[in-house]
């Protein structure tokens, strides 16, 4: 379930102990040049001949002047082109969470008319839609007209949205934080997408009452809501723009 999120974590773990090594490499680096060449600080005091330290003295120097030199190229050719394409994709990442928001507030669309279009940060007032019209009555909105009912076009708009959170996780679970992808893998994983899951293996073939959805569909659709929530305001995103 969470394969993406448990890569994402041994990815970082790695790099992170990669950033320790290299860290570690230019202290001792920086300990040598500042102790050796410019006797900035003291010395380890040793009871080897002068001749065997200053041979010491000058490979240690060496190495430290070569780690050093490594770790600047190491630096230019492959971290910080790392950050400049990350920070390049980082506005692209926003907009993506923004069409999330966009989309989850479409599967209200039936719900909603003029004098009543909450946004998707007013939850309440979002749950409050569903008390307007029945889950059995007949669609209104041109996008659902191949839709038999409300239900019908309330999962249609579900469908979408949860294929473009899938294409969203495989084009750039690379590039998206550890705790991105957990709020992804979250939503993908809603009781939601269970029940809708659980219905398309049916056949699709379903008799519910209008109650049974009153039920079922406000509370999941909630939840799911809440998990966005938690996305959006971790990615920047202005929840009430959306």
């Amino acid at each position: 379930m969470f394969s993406y999120k448990i890569r994402k974590i041994k990815k970082e773990l790695s790099s992170n102990a990669l950033s320790v090594i290299l860290w570690s490499g230019l202290l001792l680096a920086a300990w040598a040049v500042l102790s050796i060449e410019l006797e900035w600080i003291p010395k380890i005091p040793c009871d080897f001949s002068n001749t065997t330290i200053n041979g010491l003295n000058r490979a240690f120097l060496a190495l430290a002047y070569s780690y050093i030199a490594g770790a600047v190229i190491y630096g230019m050719t492959v971290k910080y082109p790392e950050y400049r394409k990350k920070q390049r994709i980082a506005p692209v990442i926003k907009a993506k969470i923004e069409n999330l928001g966009v989309l989850l507030s479409n599967m209200n669309t039936e719900f909603r008319d003029s004098n009543n279009n909450p946004k998707i940060s007013d939850i309440d007032a979002v749950m409050a839609l569903f008390t307007t019209k029945r889950w059995r009555e007949r669609c209104l909105m041109p996008e659902h007209v191949i839709c038999k009912d409300v239900t019908d076009g309330f999962i249609q708009d579900f469908r979408e949205f949860r294929t473009v959170v899938d294409s969203f996780i495989n084009d750039y679970k690379d590039f998206l934080s550890t705790d991105q992808l957990i709020y992804l893998e979250l939503i993908r994983n809603t009781r939601l997408n269970q029940f809708f899951g659980t219905y398309e293996k049916s056949g699709k073939n379903y008799s519910y009452s209008d109650a049974f959805y009153e039920k079922i569909f406000p509370p999941l659709y909630r939840d799911l809501i809440l998990i966005y929530y938690g996305l959006a305001m971790m990615s920047g995103v202005d929840l009430k723009k959306i």
